[in-house]
């Protein structure tokens, strides 16, 4: 990914503004710790699952694999493979490597690469689609890797994910990150980065479960979580993205990168990702900014909720459209969305339209956005009041969000709507 500018947001001044934090002891949805079975006999190896197309339609279940050099899982060319149930961590290399074939699975798996990066690029990702087509990846706790899931692909879904604290190095460091594909769905997920020694104060539970590989602090700090990179026709609908509940002190900007956002449509300079759908999602104290619309035709921004009450360095803003690159920019469809953002000086940014990307409208037509969204300007905070008060904004989802066929075995995994594997 290329570094991206800054926005053309200026700030400076003490924040002022008395922020509301949000308790860590919120206890919204059930976080209490499922009733533990014994799991299943595994197959333990310490050298490179590799799974070539002679296993073609084959399930590989129960799985503990770790390496010390060298990717944990590969499969090279293969035709409708599920791997699930397995336990892959630490690994030398990349946790999950899928490299061309199709129609592959990767199912309710604690994938745990610990490591960053060395060089660029994609050498130690949690799990890595190459050109390989009609993936899915569902119910996976997914954690401390280079970029957490990073796609080249057509036909992907990537649904019901816990992914937690990405490494970098820079380009890579996101939660997610698709490129040069198209028809990409990135829905229901549970993303989090946080520089906490135990999960439960950035998610607002009381949850002991240690956090191994910090963000921010003593690594590199998490670029954009979801960035849609030269990718068409994605969707990115029903994700609950934070850089930490508790994340509240001024300028921290939770455990963000200065220059990433909760979710960016991005480009390389010459390709832009085009006809993105960003509807349904909840975007919380993700620094700079919680949506960004920086390049691509046909993009549309509906029914998010965004608020970022512990802006950092760079524009800072809720939601912003801007040309940011050669690629054509608009129209956009800004509706229904309810956003704030702190900035340094306790003044509000809902939304910022920095140009290039006209029009932008509420249906196709009407210009007058503010007339169909709720954005704070200013010294107004008529967002902050709302989504301080929501419910949904204060409990995230159960981990992982949506399991497949059985809730993963993980030190994070809450998830009481089917048995553990």
């Amino acid at each position: 990914m290329v570094s991206k500018p800054r926005l053309g947001l200026k700030a400076t001044g003490v924040l002022a503004l008395a922020l509301i934090a949000i308790p860590t002891s919120l206890k919204g949805a059930d976080y209490s710790t499922p009733t533990v079975t014994s799991p299943p006999t595994q197959t333990v190896l310490r050298t490179t699952l590799t799974i070539t197309n002679a296993s073609n339609g084959q399930t590989f279940s129960n799985y503990r694999i770790s390496t010390t050099s060298g990717d944990c899982v590969d499969m090279n060319g293969v035709t409708g493979v599920t791997f699930e149930n397995s336990d892959v961590g630490p690994c030398g290399g990349r946790g999950i490597y899928v490299n061309g074939g199709e129609n592959n699975s990767i199912y309710d798996s604690y994938i745990h690469v610990e490591g960053a990066s060395t060089t660029c690029c994609d050498s130690r990702d949690g799990i890595f689609i190459d050109r390989s087509n009609f993936a899915t990846i569902q119910g996976n706790v997914v954690a401390y890797s280079e970029s957490n899931i990073e796609a080249f692909a057509d036909n992907l879904l990537i649904n019901g994910n816990f992914l937690l604290n990405p490494q970098g190095r820079f380009p890579r460091g996101q939660q997610i990150q698709t490129g040069a594909g198209a028809d990409v769905t990135i829905s229901n997920n549970l993303l989090v980065s946080t520089r906490d020694a135990t999960l439960g104060p950035a998610i607002g539970t009381d949850s002991t479960a240690l956090i191994l590989m910090s963000q921010g602090a003593n690594s590199n700090p998490p670029e954009d979580s979801i960035n849609i990179y030269t990718t068409h026709y994605a969707n990115i609908e029903g994700n609950y993205i934070t850089g930490g509940l508790d994340a509240t002190t001024p300028y921290s900007g939770g455990a963000q990168s200065p220059s990433g956002c909760g979710i960016l449509i991005d480009s390389d300079k010459v390709i832009g990702a085009d006809h993105a759908d960003i509807a349904n999602n909840v975007v919380v104290n993700t620094g700079q900014c919680g949506i960004g619309v920086g390049t691509g035709i046909n993009q549309t921004v509906t029914r998010n909720k965004v608020i970022n009450v512990n802006s950092n360095d760079g524009g800072n803003t809720a939601i912003y459209i801007w040309k940011q690159y050669p690629p054509g920019c608009g129209p956009v469809l800004l509706n229904g969305n309810l956003a704030t953002e702190v900035k340094p000086g306790g003044y509000s940014s809902g939304y910022w339209n920095g140009g290039g990307c006209a029009p932008v409208t509420c249906d196709g037509v009407d210009t007058h956005i503010d007339s169909c969204n709720t954005f704070d300007y200013g010294t107004t905070n008529t967002a902050q009041k709302l989504l301080l008060a929501d419910p949904t904004i204060r409990t995230p989802p159960l981990i992982p969000p949506l399991p497949k066929h059985c809730v993963v075995r993980s030190p994070y995994s809450t998830q009481t709507s089917l048995p553990p594997c």
